[in-house]
């Protein structure tokens, strides 16, 4: 996340756009710890954000909204029938705040509700873009890694193969648990609070797939399986050999022995 950040950051510098800090938002939301996650996060993003920027374009030059009350009509008329299309794919959310911001933003107003939702619609790809090709430059380079690992541990003749994938795991995190982990790290209520809410958003447990901090906390919550392996490991250890070793990537974990 943080590459792209900062290359988005230059990019959006490099061909002046006027509010290029939506590209990093997009940046950041598209970039997953897995590529098939990042490709998710960034068509379910970019797709989003042109239903809402067409739509909201729309009703922002077919409705003359100057006074408030017909402005308050006009945002209902905009974003009711986004809202309704996210009950049928979450990555629909994004498009109801794409179309407020046509409607409302001081910027659509200066620009014209086309132009803004123009480069609204640059912005986002641009963020999605960027999030993509970190991914696909970083996360080969970390599975590389791992395939090292594994690749090792046969050298080693730990030939002896458990493939542990957990499956549908991030549909299935307890939020209890992953807060008491977060807890043990972050002393602030608010923050944990607020987080609590973001987890309830997603329902009564997992993390939604495609949300800027499922990554981390997805990985947080794991750390107990890599502290077991690793005691595993010493466990079994003799000397400098070691009796079995693992290399996880995300969710899934080949143990070898």
């Amino acid at each position: 996340m943080t590459t792209s950040t900062a290359v988005t950051f230059a990019f959006g510098s490099a061909l002046d756009l006027s509010q290029s800090f939506w590209a990093v938002i997009a940046a950041v939301v598209a970039t997953q710890s897995s590529l098939g996650g990042t490709l998710k996060a960034s068509f379910e993003q970019f797709i989003g954000s042109v239903f809402g920027a067409v739509w909201g374009g729309t009703i922002t030059i077919a409705i003359p909204h100057q006074t408030p009350w017909i402005l308050g009509l006009t945002l209902v008329v905009a974003v009711a029938p986004l809202a309704w299309l996210t009950t049928f794919s979450p990555g629909f959310r994004i498009a109801p705040i794409t179309a407020i911001l046509v409607l409302l933003s001081s910027m659509g107003i200066t620009m014209g509700p086309v132009d803004f939702a123009v480069e609204r619609l640059l912005e986002i790809g641009l963020g999605c873009a960027v999030g993509l090709g970190v991914s696909v430059l970083l996360v080969p380079a970390h599975a590389y890694d791992a395939v090292l690992r594994v690749a090792e541990a046969i050298v080693q003749y730990k030939t002896r193969v458990i493939d542990v994938d957990l499956q549908a795991y991030f549909d299935n995190i307890r939020h209890h648990l992953l807060l008491a982990q977060v807890a043990q790290r972050v002393n602030d209520s608010d923050v944990l609070h607020v987080l609590k809410l973001m987890l309830q958003a997603s329902g009564k447990k997992g993390v939604a797939q495609g949300g800027v901090l499922s990554p981390l906390l997805s990985n947080l919550y794991l750390t107990a399986v890599d502290r077991m392996l690793e005691r595993a490991k010493e466990v079994t250890r003799h000397g400098a050999y070691t009796a079995l070793d693992y290399a996880r990537f995300a969710d899934g974990t080949p143990v070898q022995a």
